[in-house]
């Protein structure tokens, strides 16, 4: 989140800019406070970079395609915001956009096993 953040502010104070027909946004403050904070987030990037144990980095981030990052989260992911276990990671699934569902053989066999359960 924070690499398009990183990205998109600086076209959002420009549109800012754009649209302050009056001049009352301090431009020049803006521009530098921005600056500053971009800078510092490129600095701490950075940091955590250099002090992450060399064989942990690998883990910290791996590019996932959409289709991969759903079918890992139906298949192996065991906690998330609903809870612990498959269960609560295949709910986080679904109540993503449908079109990103696993294969709906999938998603039906998932439901009808645990519905009666779920309704107690």
């Amino acid at each position: 989140m924070t690499c398009y953040q990183t990205i998109a502010n600086p076209l959002m104070l420009l549109l800012a800019s754009r649209l302050d027909e009056g001049g009352r946004l301090p431009e020049a403050e803006l521009w530098a406070l921005l600056g500053g904070a971009t800078g510092l987030v490129l600095l701490g990037a950075g940091l955590m970079g250099c002090y992450m144990v060399p064989e942990y980095r690998k883990t910290f981030y791996k590019h996932k395609p959409l289709k991969t990052l759903i079918q890992w989260m139906w298949t192996e992911r065991e906690t998330c915001a609903f809870g612990e276990g498959p269960d609560g990671s295949r709910a986080d699934v679904v109540d993503f956009a449908a079109w990103t569902w696993p294969p709906s053989d999938q998603v039906r066999a998932w439901l009808e096993e645990g519905w009666a359960k779920w309704e107690k």
